[in-house]
């Protein structure tokens, strides 16, 4: 899998996303493997920095890539 490439906006809709919640919630996760990512992280080192499987990041990335940041709630 590639690395994102986030535009500023984006960047800027994922950290005001990432403001004021819980640092262990599963939202927080699945927002903070993106934003790893689009860092150059990649998905083996990404997993156990959060603590969850390797197929959870996948999934957390390309549905990022597939709705953008609305389909992270799901």
């Amino acid at each position: 899998m590639k690395y994102l490439s986030l535009t500023s906006d984006q960047w800027t809709e994922l950290e005001a996303a990432l403001q004021g919640l819980a640092n262990r919630g599963r939202y927080f996760k699945r927002l903070q493997s993106i934003k790893l990512n689009a860092q150059g992280y990649s998905l083996p080192t990404i997993r156990p920095l959060l603590d969850v499987h390797y197929n959870s990041v996948y999934q957390w990335i390309g549905r990022y890539e597939a709705e953008g940041l609305a389909g992270r709630r799901c």
